[in-house]
């Protein structure tokens, strides 16, 4: 399964080239890659209109900061994560020979804790059973190391319904994947650019140098954004309900959508009975951040595919949700 062989991808932000294997070996020999690392496909269609859809590659991740005396491994973020959402979590880290490193984020057991814990990211050292600095070295561990959470992608006991890691973005990258092989085909009156962005989660950064090459007129970003139908808001609030359909996004700290890509995505879920939810948020930012000051501008609009739990080892998608992201853009741009 593609989405299972993303999630399952190594890739955090700065270090994802295995992902962009895999995405330029589904995409075909016409796949370009950037000095930055973007990976993107160019259909020519008839007129002279040109629209990137975009999901990033990198899934947040970490980084070794140092090693200590006792073998152990102080870790740097490489994007954002919640306190204590790491704790006693296993990770994998790659070497730079390219070996897998088993460990896990060290906890306090109980019988040793004396009052209330606290956890901050930056101070629970990372465990791979060594014992020394020395130890760390032999395995060829060394400061600089990238890792994610050593997570194996599942489906879970309800049909169509899925567990695992990086679905922000490896789920947007999926959709877009699956969007190229329905399209690759047909004749299209604009021309499309399938492209996939590197560093999203340490400020956008990969996107604004694609976009600079491949100079859209417009941009769909598509995300796996939060899914918000489980941390205690009334239904009638929540606007990226797992099983819900496309999440249309109005604006973020980044980037306000163009309200008239907004109601046209709107007007078509309605009038092909494609399930659309709108959400306006507060925090969090995506491509569209950089990619709407590309050249003269470009007009942006972000669909998500709510993501339970993101930025955390495991997280939750529904098929359905996939679909109709799938649905909608194939509408939009046939």
């Amino acid at each position: 399964m593609l989405l299972e062989k993303l999630s399952n991808a190594f890739g955090p932000s700065g270090y994802e080239a295995g992902v962009a294997e895999l995405v330029k070996n589904e995409l075909g020999s016409d796949a370009l890659q950037d000095r930055f690392g973007n990976v993107y496909l160019e259909k020519k269609g008839q007129s002279s209109n040109r629209i990137l859809v975009v999901a990033h590659l990198d899934e947040v991740g970490f980084q070794i900061q140092s090693i200590t005396d006792e073998g152990q491994l102080r870790m740097q973020p490489l994007g954002k994560w919640s306190d204590a959402v790491m704790t006693a979590q296993r990770i994998k880290i790659r070497t730079r020979s390219g070996k897998l490193i088993l460990g896990t984020f060290s906890s306090i057991p109980p019988h040793l804790s004396f009052g209330e814990a606290s956890y901050s990211l930056e101070d629970t050292l990372v465990d791979i059973g060594c014992s020394s600095f020395a130890e760390v070295k032999d395995l060829g561990v060394s400061i600089g190391d990238p890792a994610v959470p050593a997570t194996s992608f599942q489906a879970l006991a309800g049909e169509g319904k899925y567990l695992g890691k990086a679905f922000d973005d490896r789920v947007g990258c999926a959709v877009i994947l699956e969007l190229e092989k329905k399209l690759r085909e047909r004749s299209i009156d604009p021309t499309i650019i399938y492209g996939f962005s590197v560093q999203e989660e340490l400020g956008a950064r990969g996107a604004l140098t694609l976009a600079e090459a491949v100079k859209p007129d417009i941009a769909i970003v598509v995300e796996g954004p939060p899914a918000d139908d489980v941390i205690g808001r009334s239904r009638v609030e929540q606007q990226g309900r797992c099983g819900s359909g496309v999440q249309i996004r109005v604006r973020d700290e980044g980037a306000i959508s163009s309200p008239a890509l907004v109601e046209a995505f709107e007007n078509l879920g309605e009038k092909n009975g494609i399930p659309t939810q709108t959400a306006v948020r507060k925090k969090a930012l995506t491509d569209a951040k950089s990619i709407q000051f590309a050249g003269g501008g470009v007009e942006c609009v972000v669909l998500g595919v709510p993501c339970r739990y993101i930025h955390s080892p495991n997280s939750i998608v529904f098929d359905s949700d996939i679909k109709a992201c799938i649905a909608l853009l194939e509408s939009y741009l046939s």
